[in-house]
């Protein structure tokens, strides 16, 4: 019994020395740290589970210096938050995820692990939306692994670019013009969509039947897709003349054939959502009118539009991206619209931030802390 006793005791003596001498060695905060026992693994894996940020207790703040987006808790203390931002924003974290053992707020005294999600921009379709861009913009491989594009248009001449760069062929849209053949038609493959830009406006809607006619003896699934921007009926106010006969009648000549609106900025017939919703009452969704541009010029326009798309089922929704003035921030921009009105789900990487105590209190919130290292663990996909 007495030899229990003092192996007990000796292994708790032996115990605490090895507390004390990690507690002030510095390599504590770089080595993985699979030396002890009570700290979780977390695998080197990529998680995607589609989750939300719960804003009762989260919130989503930019920091300021370093421009990243962070969830945070709502108690997180503030001063932590500046003294975040100012290290992100002059240390450059590797986006490699670290083979690190750490359990969350692992406290261990002078040492605080504090894990963090911050947004990356990186983004995937939210389940069952889907998003078609045309663009010349940007690199189509960034618009689809990205920016979470998986609809493309493009010319015949462009395929083998857009299946280069990741986009299914069942998910191209073919931009015909004004002048492709029967033959160009019937001598490519079969696809799903093709599109011509604003006939009725150029005066081609005979071009419009004839690319009908050939999209459906060579592609019986294919749909043909033309853009409009004119208010449905005549109105003194826009002062258009009424087209919406010669289109109605020219859409029910053609079962695959349809239209969409492209009106960005709206005139004095209504704004761009009231164009919507008037192609919606007079061609019909999702007979006649089943999808619709969004331009990447009209910012304030993208997150209502997105939303009148939801109830509709209009999917997928095109955007138009190609005025010389767009560069990648519109993309980066639109996404985090999207994101916030449930088409798209974006990334988030779990930061580790390892604090150091410097005054000795250990006290989480009201002691003086330092950073001294942080790496990522993991990522995910989530919604707003």
């Amino acid at each position: 019994m007495k030899i229990k006793n003092f192996s007990a005791f000796s292994f708790i003596i032996v115990f605490m020395a090895i507390i004390l001498y990690s507690c002030s060695n510095e390599n504590l905060i770089t080595s993985p740290q699979g030396t002890k026992e009570n700290l979780s693994p977390i695998a080197k894996t990529v998680i995607t589970p589609t989750v939300s940020i719960n804003h009762s207790l989260d919130t989503v703040i930019t920091l300021p210096k370093s421009k990243l987006s962070v969830v945070v808790k709502k108690n997180y203390p503030a001063n932590r938050i500046s003294i975040l931002d100012n290290y992100l924003s002059t240390h450059k974290v590797s986006s490699s995820i670290q083979m690190q053992k750490i359990s969350p707020d692992y406290r261990w005294c002078p040492y605080h692990y504090d894990t963090t999600w911050v947004l990356q921009n990186q983004y995937e379709p939210a389940p069952g939306k889907y998003l078609g861009i045309w663009t010349s913009r940007l690199d189509w491989t960034k618009c689809h692994d990205q920016y979470g594009f998986t609809y493309i248009a493009t010319t015949f001449g462009g395929v083998s670019n857009a299946l280069g760069a990741n986009f299914d062929q069942n998910k191209i849209m073919i931009n015909l013009g004004d002048n492709s053949t029967q033959n160009d038609i019937d001598s490519n493959p079969s696809y799903n969509y093709y599109f011509i830009d604003e006939p009725y406006q150029r005066d081609k809607m005979a071009q419009v039947c004839s690319y009908a006619y050939w999209i459906s003896l060579h592609s019986p699934q294919g749909k043909l897709l033309f853009s409009d921007y004119y208010w449905p009926y005549s109105s003194l106010l826009c002062g258009t003349s009424g087209d919406y006969a010669p289109i109605s009648g020219t859409l029910n000549l053609f079962s695959n054939l349809y239209i969409m609106c492209d009106q960005y900025s709206g005139n004095l017939c209504g704004n761009v959502h009231d164009f919507w919703n008037e192609y919606k009452a007079d061609y019909g969704i999702p007979i006649k009118n089943i999808s619709n541009f969004i331009s990447l010029n009209y910012s304030s326009d993208w997150g209502t539009l997105l939303n009148l798309a939801n109830p509709w089922g209009m999917n997928p929704i095109w955007i138009y991206g190609d005025d010389s003035n767009i560069n990648e921030s519109y993309f980066q921009s639109f996404d985090n619209t999207a994101w916030q009105v449930s088409w798209l789900l974006r990334q988030q990487g779990r930061l580790v931030t390892v604090w150091k105590n410097v005054d000795g209190t250990c006290d989480w919130y009201n002691g003086e802390w330092q950073i001294v290292n942080s790496y990522y663990i993991g990522y995910r996909y989530t919604a707003y």
